[in-house]
């Protein structure tokens, strides 16, 4: 059977968003969908006649999601979740086995984010299965899809889900490759490094191909800040895939600044691919591996952890 594309609810507007695009996702790959809401109670400061109460809301909350999902999709396959605890905890719990994990948010723009957003960048730093993003405002018009590159393991995965959501979807693929200008005092090494990063467009074309994906697709290659130059293509695009390589020890639930600044300023739907540095595949013990979703097929690369 399919694996799930899980979709948390909260009741708000955003929520509705997330909803609709993740069952219009959900139809077109022919996969089941898990309404989630749980109520928050991340402190355990919920006592028995409160949660009585609250129960019955959330399973009205629940059961307005599925009609809305319905209405979007009929022919998916729906079931309605309410657990109690802490939100993120939960979500990243049902990631282990889910295909894609969908939230909302209707927070854009650096200041507002930064304040008032910091859970979607916790699930999308912790989450076991990639995750969505869906801003509450309109997606409508929207063509393509959007993989920024890099030579990380995260880079790797994020490519490799970009060109099975091209051929899955039918929808173009466009491989951004952003080169940040160089500053004034730039040393021979950072020169150097710049140089040999010409060559990661050519592997690009080179592994969409051998997922299959070869026509509509096209590089384009720009020097300016990464964060900036994804920022301006998801505002048009269907999807912008972004990688994040796992980091280490205390590390890992930290995106890099890149992936942090594309998400404090969304402007489309964003989907977050996490990859596994050379060393951590390594160490991978049976029961872990599921660390590894949706990045089948990367090959070995270094530890670029910046994205």
């Amino acid at each position: 059977m399919a694996k799930s594309i899980v979709v948390g609810i909260d009741g708000s507007s955003a929520g509705d968003a997330a909803i609709t695009w993740a069952a219009t996702r959900a139809a077109r790959q022919n996969r089941p969908l898990q309404i989630l809401h749980v109520i928050d109670d991340d402190w355990g400061a919920i006592g028995t006649r409160q949660l009585a109460e609250l129960h019955p809301e959330a399973l009205e909350l629940v059961a307005g999601a599925a009609a809305l999902a319905s209405s979007v999709a009929p022919e998916v396959e729906c079931v309605v979740r309410v657990t109690i605890g802490d939100p993120i905890v939960e979500l990243v719990d049902a990631s282990h086995s889910a295909h894609l994990v969908v939230v909302g948010t209707h927070k854009t723009g650096f200041f507002h984010g930064r304040a008032l957003g910091s859970r979607s960048l916790q699930l999308a730093a912790a989450s076991q299965s990639p995750v969505a993003i869906i801003p509450g405002f309109s997606t409508s018009q929207r063509d393509g899809i959007v993989v920024g590159l890099d030579d990380s393991a995260g880079g790797e995965a994020a490519l490799a889900f970009a060109a099975r959501e091209s051929r899955e979807l039918d929808e173009p693929l466009v491989i951004l490759h952003a080169i940040a200008p160089p500053r004034r005092r730039q040393s021979a090494i950072v020169t150097a490094m710049t140089s040999s990063a010409s060559s990661l467009p050519v592997h690009a074309i080179e592994r969409v191909k051998a997922l299959g994906v070869s026509h509509h697709v096209r590089v384009r290659s720009v020097r300016r800040p990464p964060a900036e130059a994804l920022i301006d293509a998801a505002a048009h695009a269907e999807l912008l895939v972004l990688g994040s390589t796992r980091r280490r020890g205390a590390d890992l639930t930290l995106l890099g600044p890149v992936v942090h600044d594309v998400l404090m300023n969304i402007t489309g739907p964003t989907v977050v691919v996490h990859g596994l540095t050379s060393v951590q595949r390594g160490s991978l013990v049976p029961g872990h591996t599921a660390l590894l979703v949706d990045a089948e097929g990367t090959t070995e690369s270094p530890d670029r952890s910046e994205w």
